[in-house]
């Protein structure tokens, strides 16, 4: 049974992390696609595959794509997640932490979002330390566009069209942590007392605008005046982590 990842980077200062993070957690595979950064991505391990990826930045789902099919009739779970998001286990290793959904077809996680209130006495490089401060668990966004990623299990997937979720085989399923049905990008019922993604996403106002307004495959994105607020009150919520 392996655990890998899957994830679509570009010119990211802290890809070093997102790698070292989670293979100390027991990711057997982290495969990193390389969108033509400006310093290309390195990373002396085995377990590091990375692959040079020069298409649209915005439709990450391509390179999912490839990679599923790659992996179609390996036994194991792959998360297709992004360079920010980093997958809390609450202490355990990803394979003991995911002992209670082996039989889920695949595995949405929820976003705990963490804010750019850091903690600047914290000598520590690691971005997981730094962020200390995230909006309150029960918070939702106010557009009810509570985000999921997936953990997916690589026999159950066709491909996908949305980076946040698979289209699966006929019969199958993708679920949350409490066992609802998650059809789509989004939940309705959002749990992240235990597994989920711990989201490294506010690093800036300026920085939080731009991800915001840029053109994304398959949705539309936000106002600048609309991404500007949302970061306001997002930001001002943030509680520190325990």
């Amino acid at each position: 049974m392996t655990f890998s990842i899957c994830c679509v980077t570009r010119d990211c200062d802290f890809i070093n992390d997102f790698i070292e993070y989670h293979l100390n957690i027991g990711f057997d595979r982290i495969t990193i696609y390389d969108n033509i950064s400006v310093i290309p991505v390195v990373y002396d391990d085995p377990r590091v595959i990375i692959i040079r990826y020069e298409g649209f930045y915005g439709a990450g789902y391509i390179p999912y794509n490839e990679h599923a099919k790659k992996y179609e009739k390996e036994k194991g779970f792959t998360a297709y997640i992004d360079e920010d998001e980093f997958i809390e286990t609450c202490g355990k290793l990803i394979q003991q932490a995911m002992q209670p959904y082996m039989e889920y077809d695949s595995l949405a996680l929820d976003w705990r979002i963490f804010g750019d209130k850091i903690d600047e006495g914290n000598n520590s490089t690691k971005i997981w330390e730094k962020y200390l401060y995230h909006i309150p668990n029960e918070w939702t966004d106010p557009k009810g566009l509570n985000y999921v990623k997936s953990i997916v299990n690589n026999q159950s997937v066709l491909n996908f069209s949305d980076p946040h979720y698979p289209n699966l085989k006929q019969g199958k399923a993708n679920k949350g942590v409490n066992g609802n049905v998650v059809n789509g990008s989004v939940t309705q019922l959002k749990d992240v007392s235990g597994l989920c993604i711990n989201h490294y996403y506010f690093r800036g106002r300026a920085q939080y605008i731009e991800r915001q307004t840029r053109p994304i495959a398959g949705r539309a994105s936000r106002t600048i005046e609309d991404a500007a607020n949302m970061y306001d009150s997002c930001n001002s919520l943030c509680t520190q982590r325990k």
